[in-house]
């Protein structure tokens, strides 16, 4: 699938109705120039698994529900062995609580050249890995909502990698437990390791840096 030129589109209303997916192997996407807007309750806006392919460039992706408020619904989710992202020069924003702006799983590898993300939940992280391998030069990444709304998550087994970028949360801790983090490493194998980065953190109680749990 290629899609580009001057104000294309892809919109998608119903629920569980995802942007653009790409499943297995062999299968490729390259979006260039273009705006995804997902309004659906549970829905993803690029959702690319089994070893599917997928390129986005100077384009932007929304998740913005109509009725529901969420939870759950990934601006970008990548997940298993074999299934890669390249995303470049775009933006990325989702509005539901418990909605990651880009999530990889399972085997996933991503690129990241200077894009942006930003979620407006709670409980919604910016960037959030697992087992699997993120590379980001020139990230920017917003969170807006409460209670672990962190922007750079490193989690069990994922190994992610920023250079250069800023990193902005502004949420409060309202339930206990539950700060705000710039970045975060967790659980056995979760690896961060960032340089030339400017992290910043707004919120009441909210963390810089944290590294938990193995």
């Amino acid at each position: 699938l290629d899609m580009s030129g001057n104000a294309s589109s892809l919109t998608a209303t119903g629920q569980y109705g995802n942007g653009l997916q790409v499943d297995d192997a062999g299968s490729r996407a390259t979006v260039v120039d273009t705006t995804i807007q997902v309004g659906g309750s549970r829905s993803i806006g690029v959702l690319v698994r089994t070893g599917g392919h997928a390129e986005l460039r100077d384009s932007s992706v929304s998740v913005a529900p109509v009725v529901a408020t969420g939870p759950w619904a990934p601006g970008i989710q990548v997940e298993g062995a074999g299934s890669t992202l390249l995303l470049s020069g775009s933006e990325v924003s989702t509005l539901p609580g418990s909605s990651f702006g880009l999530r990889t799983l399972t085997g996933a590898q991503v690129d990241i050249d200077d894009s942006g993300i930003t979620t407006s939940g709670d409980y919604s992280a910016g960037l959030a890995a697992s087992d699997s391998v993120v590379r980001a030069s020139g990230l920017r990444v917003t969170t807006h909502g409460n209670n672990s709304a962190i922007a750079v998550l490193a989690d069990l087994g994922a190994t992610v990698t920023v250079t250069g970028g800023t990193l902005l949360t502004t949420g409060n801790l309202i339930a206990a437990a539950s700060s705000p983090h710039a970045m975060t490493a967790r659980n056995p194998g979760g690896t961060l390791v960032a340089s030339n980065v400017q992290a910043r953190t707004n919120g009441l109680t909210a963390l810089g840096r944290v590294a938990w749990g193995g």
